[in-house]
């Protein structure tokens, strides 16, 4: 079943942070400290409240408005300038283990009336004020008031005295922070305060290990000429107590696994989120991830030369669930498949209850490395099937490669290595492929296979092999097949034969994907005309292979479905891409997906 609060509570997030997309006011950026760590911008309040209160609306939510919530919880009743950009800036503490403080600038065009309103009084120009139970300070700046904690006093009256006015520089990032309504942006030392406190390590004085508090380039336009900072991961520093100890086993995961990824991301020097919401209610999120020149080995021809290339596309009739295409440096798609596998073994692990050969885990994880480092693009597509179709089945990827020959010895070498992994495991289930040739259109191909009903252990019991049969196929056999479309292009396909030779024969080896098919193209328009990849998520379809799986696993029952149907609406839509050392990616959900989502929400 699709679970009411991961579809509910973050949508209602997003949409409540939107803001009406007026004229960009760079000024506000102008108060954010050099110290800071980080920002968050919201662009014009009256427009936010007045989105919200259409979203609440369109999902039957009887919440208030961002403006009403705030005058009825903090007391403020005039001055507040409605129009105005609200700044929230979070600063390093005094010591470098000490928690972060923040500081809010409110938009005000009457501070006299604003502070008034507080209760408070412009005799100081640092007013103490109770705003819902709590004691704060607050000040004019320029065209906000300036909101802190009562014990900030000292660096309340730098601020204003303008002796942290900011350094670094956003040019980079000018135009498209001027087209959201929220962004937030973590600075270079935000980067690494965020890295220390996930995983703290002290050296004998009590300080961070890894870590500089002298170490800052506030400027994106420049090159940070410094080595990674932080050194090796202190896994075992980290907390054991409190708000740490929740999130000690996921940390500790994400370095052992996906130590590339987790490096890059902790190396980077800027990380910026944003979220807006156009005139017809189409909700857009981005996000950008800017590195130092040498960090990522990306060639600084690599936008001008993809750009040129057709992608490979698998243009199927019918629904889908996931589809899409697209290309990632050779870098970049190494780690991330060295991380999947990884943690793809780990899950075995768990699975099975029983510890993998590390030596063999390890071959495994490097053989499907130099698979990645093969490919130059590629194109998936996941359908949800029909009622005759097996549930784990039409499962399609096309992949271009500069030598099919190539790419598919290698595969093998992986298909090789994943069996001597399993071979070794002493667990109940041992997921171990058998192979053959055999003849997919007019081509040639190689079909690996695992019986599903003697991996678990259960050949004798028909209900079983019944229950496998609708999940994997024909004599529930889980079936992937190797399919070489020519020279240069090789499809991957989980399914049966004859699902394979459709795709073969479907598939457009030359001539590049379209995104203007039925389907696609209400979503694909909304994205950014040009991007190295693009990505596709249907809740309907997904629902209604998840549906199919409920039914084939529990059968006919009573009281009506167990899953919900999404409604038929446009596609979640993603698109991004690497441009010079700095990532970028934008996803759109449209108005009518929207909408759908509350019928979809009504029904729960």
């Amino acid at each position: 079943m699709l679970p009411y609060r991961l579809l509910s509570i973050p949508l209602i997030v997003l949409l409540l942070l939107m803001a009406h997309p007026v004229g960009w006011a760079a000024d506000v950026l102008k108060n954010v400290p050099a110290s800071a760590l980080g920002f968050v911008v919201i662009r014009h309040l009256e427009g936010t409240d007045a989105h919200v209160e259409r979203v609440f609306k369109t999902l039957q939510v009887p919440f208030l408005g961002p403006l009403a919530f705030l005058r009825a919880t903090t007391g403020i009743a005039k001055g507040l300038d409605i129009d105005g950009d609200l700044l929230l800036a979070v600063l390093p503490g005094e010591k470098p283990t000490a928690q972060p403080l923040f500081a809010v600038w409110l938009p005000v065009m009457d501070y006299e009336a604003f502070i008034t309103s507080l209760h408070g009084t412009t005799a100081d120009p640092v007013a103490a004020v109770t705003v819902a139970g709590e004691d704060l300070l607050v000040a004019r700046h320029g065209d906000w008031a300036l909101v802190m904690d009562p014990d900030q006093r000292a660096r309340m009256k730098q601020i204003l005295g303008g002796e942290t006015q900011p350094t670094h520089s956003l040019s980079a990032w000018e135009k498209w922070l001027g087209t959201n309504d929220i962004t937030l942006i973590v600075l270079p030392d935000g980067v690494r305060s965020m890295w220390n406190w996930s995983v703290p390590s002290e050296n004998a004085d009590g300080s961070m290990a890894g870590g500089s508090e002298d170490r800052r380039n506030d400027d994106l336009s420049a090159p940070i000429d410094e080595e990674y900072p932080l050194g090796k991961p202190a896994v075992d520093g980290i907390a054991k107590n409190g708000q740490w100890s929740a999130w000690r086993p996921m940390i500790r995961s994400a370095i052992q696994e996906m130590p590339a990824l987790v490096q890059g991301l902790a190396e980077a020097r800027a990380i910026a989120c944003s979220l807006r919401l156009d005139d017809a209610g189409n909700a857009f999120a981005g996000l950008r991830v800017a590195w130092q020149q040498d960090v990522l080995p990306i060639p600084s021809t690599w936008a001008v030369e993809q750009n040129k290339a057709s992608l490979p596309s698998l243009n199927q009739p019918g629904g889908f669930i996931v589809s899409g295409a697209g290309r990632l440096p050779s870098p970049v798609l190494v780690a991330a498949s060295g991380s999947y596998a990884r943690l793809f073994i780990r899950d075995l692990e768990k699975e099975n209850k029983t510890n993998v050969d590390e030596r063999a885990a390890a071959q495994f994880v490097k053989a499907v490395e130099l698979a990645a480092s093969h490919v130059g693009a590629a194109a998936v597509l996941g359908q949800p099937g029909e009622k005759q179709d097996a549930v784990y089945s039409n499962r399609y990827s096309l992949i271009r490669v500069d030598s099919a020959d190539a790419f598919l010895e290698q595969v093998r070498e992986v298909m090789r290595l994943w069996n001597e992994v399993n071979h070794e495991m002493q667990g109940e289930v041992r997921l171990v492929f058998d192979s053959r040739t055999v003849l997919v259109g007019n081509r040639d191909a190689t079909e690996y296979s695992i019986d599903m009903v003697a991996a678990v252990g259960a050949p004798g019991l028909p209900e079983v092999r019944q229950a496998m049969e609708k999940l994997f196929g024909p004599e529930g056999k889980l079936r992937l097949f190797l399919v070489p479309g020519n020279d240069h292009a090789v499809l991957l396909a989980v399914g049966t034969l004859e699902q394979a030779a459709g795709a073969l024969e479907l598939a457009t080896l030359d001539q590049g994907s379209r995104w203007n098919q039925e389907g696609l193209d209400p979503t694909s328009r909304l994205l950014p005309e040009r991007a190295d990849w693009r990505l596709f998520f249907s809740a309907h379809g997904y629902t209604h292979w998840l549906k199919r799986q409920m039914d084939a696993v529990l059968g006919p029952v009573i009281g009506g479905p167990i899953v919900d149907e999404f409604p038929s609406s446009p596609p979640i839509g993603a698109a991004g891409g690497f441009e010079a050392a700095e990532f970028w990616a934008d996803v759109v959900v449209p108005a009518a997906t929207i909408e759908s989502t509350a019928m979809f929400l009504k029904k729960r």
